[in-house]
């Protein structure tokens, strides 16, 4: 597999995640999670403890899931 994306689409409520690759052309999802957002409220980051701990949920579940493949390009 190659040119492995991660995009996190970061709201109010939640924080929703899809890991992507292409393989022989075509478009394989590797990962889809959706993680509630803690320490944040209306845009702004309250809490940044919180809102990291978050995100560290989210980055721990795709190590898990896709194991020693890298990353190429994350979007936010």
């Amino acid at each position: 597999m190659k040119d492995i994306k991660a995009v996190f689409d970061i709201g109010n409520d939640s924080i929703k995640t899809v890991v992507f690759a292409k393989d022989d052309d075509q478009d394989l999802i590797l990962f889809k999670h959706i993680e509630n957002t803690k320490g944040m409220r209306k845009g702004k980051i309250l809490d940044s403890e919180q809102f990291t701990e978050t995100l560290g949920k989210i980055v721990e579940k795709i190590v898990q899931k896709l194991g020693g493949d890298f990353i190429d390009e994350v979007f936010i």
